[in-house]
């Protein structure tokens, strides 16, 4: 199914799609340094897949097809520029990878108010950090969400201020979420977003190293004098000697 190949490739880099299209946003002005670094997902690996370096970039490659660029064109929207509001809170829970265009302050609403793209989720385990002791998980999302309220999103852009990548918006100030038909019709059918939005990530303390189970040879017994044995020859792995030739 192309489409979902369209779905699998937005969730790699949700920037792809406009750049090889040759569409002028805001995005393809930004961080257009070459220092050689880039985040997986974000506007520079974007850039680089497109325009390529050494290589031949894929715009140049997906020049050769005019009707799959406007097939692309015509799915970022295909009708109203942004989904229906619960439609807005299954993408946001869903944690894959997203574009969302909005106006948004800080969780306190201290901020100016400013208009930009995030990179949005509300799931746990996608959110930039969450293994860290710093993660901070806002304590409204553990309730159900009530329509016209806050939605809270933490922003997964690689350019984003660590200290203030939890944001404050409302449904009435979403203003685009690009090809939102297609991440809602494979989002729920992903294994990659399954569990719960809430649920924690696994743990990434390391396993506590099992005691080898020869380590204390005192337990064992010499097969020949029956005596505790402090050094013992292997043999079969079942038999044990004091000494072996």
């Amino acid at each position: 199914d192309i489409k979902k190949a369209l779905y699998v490739a937005i969730k790699q880099n949700p920037f792809v799609p406009d750049l090889i299209g040759v569409e002028g946003n805001e995005e393809d002005d930004a961080d257009d340094d070459n220092d050689g670094y880039y985040s997986p997902g974000g506007i520079k690996e974007a850039k680089i897949y497109v325009r390529g370096g050494s290589n031949i970039g894929a715009q140049k490659l997906w020049g050769k097809y005019p009707e799959a660029i406007s097939w692309m064109k015509a799915l970022k929207f295909g009708g109203p520029k942004v989904p229906d509001e619960m439609d807005v809170i299954t993408l946001l829970q869903s944690g894959i990878k997203f574009r969302m265009k909005c106006v948004h302050t800080d969780l306190d609403g201290r901020e100016r108010r400013k208009k930009s793209t995030l990179i949005g989720t509300q799931k746990r385990k996608s959110c930039f950090g969450c293994g860290t002791e710093e993660f901070f998980w806002p304590r409204q999302l553990n309730q159900p969400y009530q329509c016209s309220s806050d939605i809270l999103v933490h922003n997964n852009d690689s350019n984003a201020d660590h200290d203030s990548r939890w944001r404050n918006t409302k449904y009435i100030d979403v203003l685009e979420v690009p090809y939102w038909r297609v991440l809602l019709q494979f989002c729920d059918d992903d294994e990659d977003n399954s569990g719960d939005y809430r649920d924690e990530p696994t743990s990434f303390e390391p396993e506590e190293k099992q005691s080898s189970k020869y380590q204390k040879s005192a337990t064992f017994k010499c097969r020949e004098c029956n005596s505790d044995a402090k050094f013992c020859a292997l043999d079969d792995c079942t038999e044990f000697y004091c000494s072996k030739p």
